[in-house]
């Protein structure tokens, strides 16, 4: 069976006081199981927890990489609780969607304080 295993922001599991500069990281637990790689992934962040609002879609990305930054130009609010998913295909065809994980916003500069 497949399923995600650390699903991270900026290498933590629900960060609060994100900056700026957001990474998004996930791997499998693949138990007893050779020769599967990612083909595809695709990144939703929203703003409220009944997924209704979505402020960035990657769209399905073609990439075996399991890390991605959030572009300079997508700007998130300060001190905003966010929700994230990912959805993945691997290499048998498998389809896996993530559970719903979170990050808080902190303050991005010094005149926020």
């Amino acid at each position: 069976m497949i399923k995600f295993n650390k699903l991270l922001c900026n290498y933590e599991k629900e960060p609060l006081a994100v900056g700026d500069s957001i990474v998004f990281s996930w791997n499998y637990d693949i138990t007893y199981i050779r020769n599967i790689s990612q083909l595809s992934f695709r990144l939703k962040i929203y703003k409220s927890l009944d997924n209704q609002e979505i402020v960035y879609d990657s769209g399905f990305v073609s990439s075996s990489q399991m890390q991605f930054e959030l572009p300079n130009e997508i700007k998130m609010e300060e001190l905003t609780k966010y929700y994230w998913d990912i959805q993945t295909t691997l290499s048998d065809d498998t389809k896996l969607e993530s559970c719903l994980c979170s990050f808080t916003t902190g303050l991005f500069s010094k005149e926020s304080w």
